[in-house]
Formats: structure tokens, sequence, C-alpha cells
């Protein structure tokens, strides 16, 4: 039906209105045709449902990550994961479809005295000029696209990381080389850095693009720390804690003299 809107649009130069609350609505859409009512302000772009949700409360929250795209979605959730001792399932990420939204609704939300929770905003690599430790807005590793950072970053490390790649994109250890073959030729010959998961995928027998895509963030996160603690601990005083990783050997919540426990 939205194609169908798009197509009569385009054919007869009328403009077409709809609301909806769908996100499968949304997918054909650009996002300079979607506008997200919140709080009496109106966002143009691609804002997810899933966000408006978690921004009013709908769903249980203790933080929200405010992110431009699906990628970064991935990247963030590898680093807290990796970070150890994070309440993931009380941690909310959302791409908003660009750097432009992703920080008026971080902005926003951090401004309503009704909110119950903080958000912060993590734009990529390439975005550092709009960086604002204020106003909880950082910057993901890098000074590129977070795609092209990864992939830089595993390349780096193929050699030695080849049969952990290969394991981690469920294929055998008996096809790294073959693995080591492609990424190389791959990283030589993509025009377009946000599709490269998705053209290696194609390259080993159609493997998806996202298991790739999780493949190399897991190979980066291991063979990275340093960049996963400096990326989670701009913000890490924001982060909710797992109940088990803020108690002691014996048993007893450790104390840092306060109500709040230590961080893990």
């Amino acid at each position: 039906m939205v194609e169908y809107l798009l197509d009569v649009a385009k054919r007869k130069s009328c403009q077409v209105i709809f609301t909806t609350h769908s996100n499968d609505a949304h997918d054909p859409l650009p996002p300079s045709a979607i506008w997200a009512a919140y709080n009496g302000e109106v966002l143009q772009g691609k804002l997810d449902i899933r966000a408006l949700r978690t921004i009013t409360g709908q769903i249980d929250a203790k933080l929200a990550i405010f992110v431009e795209d699906e990628f970064a979605e991935r990247l963030v959730t590898t680093a807290l994961r990796y970070h150890g001792g994070v309440e993931l399932d009380a941690v909310k990420i959302h791409g908003m479809g660009g750097a432009g939204p992703a920080i008026k609704v971080n902005e926003q939300h951090n401004l309503d005295p009704t909110a119950t929770f903080d958000s912060v905003c993590l734009l990529d690599g390439d975005q550092q000029n709009l960086v604002d430790h204020a106003k909880l807005v950082f910057a993901l590793p890098g000074d590129v696209a977070p795609e092209a950072h990864i992939l830089d970053r595993v390349l780096a490390k193929l050699d030695t990381e080849a049969a952990r790649l290969t394991l981690s994109m469920q294929l055998p250890t008996s096809q790294q080389e073959r693995v080591k073959e492609v990424v190389k030729q791959r990283a030589l010959t993509n025009r377009d850095r946000h599709v490269i998961f998705e053209q290696i995928g194609e390259d080993l027998d159609f493997t998806a693009g996202a298991i790739v895509a999780q493949a190399f963030l897991a190979i980066w996160a291991q063979t990275y720390p340093d960049e996963v603690e400096a990326l989670v601990n701009g913000f890490a005083h924001l982060v909710p804690e797992r109940v088990d990783a803020a108690v002691s050997g014996d048993g007893a919540a450790s104390s840092n003299g306060g109500d709040e426990p230590d961080a893990g």
C-alpha cells in the first residue's frame, strides 16, 4: 500500500499524508518523507517506532542510546556485551536514520523533566565535529564510518584471526584461507563501506550480511578491548549494572559509602 501511494504521489504530483505505528510502513519511505510527533515536537527522519516507545516510557529502560543506523546498534551492543557487567535488557539502543535525528531526540529526551531515565547519543566516527560531552553526545571509535573502521581493524589482524573470524561466520575452519582472500579482495574493490559485509557474505556462499557484520564486530571487540573500554567509559556512569556484577565474592553488595553500588 505504501509503495502504491509513493507511485501515485510521483505520477500525479500530489501529496499523501497518513499516520502509522508500523515500522514496516516506514521502510519504503525516504527519511525526508517521515515526520514523528513527540512531546509536542515534530522530528523529520526515519524515527524507529521502538525508539518512540522507549522515549515515551512505554518500554521499561534504564538507559537509552541513540545511534545513526543498524550497524551502529550492533557495534554498541557488542561493546556493552564485551565491556561486561551491563544489564543489557535495560539498555535500549535505537538507530535513528542519521546524525541529526539522533542528536535532536537525545537532547529533547534529556530536557524532559518527566523522563525517568537518561539517554546518550553515539554518532559515527566521521561526525567528531558534532560531539558534545556536556549534552551526552559521543562518537564511535575511529574517524570514518563505523563499517570502515571495523573492517580496517580486523584486516590488520586478519592473518592471526582468520580462524576465529571464519568460525564466527559459521563456516568450517578449513575455509579460513578462502575467507582471507575474499575479505582482502572486497576491501580493495568495494566502493561503499556501508555494504561491505553484505558483499563479503555474497562471496562466501551467500552468508547473511548480518552474520558477517557480527563476526567482524566480535573479532574487533576481542582484539581491541582498549577501544571498547574507551567507548563505554564516556558514559559508564549511566550504564545500568547487572545485579550479580555489583555483588562481592562473599555475596554482600559492595559499597562506595553511599546507596549506589560500585561500578563492576
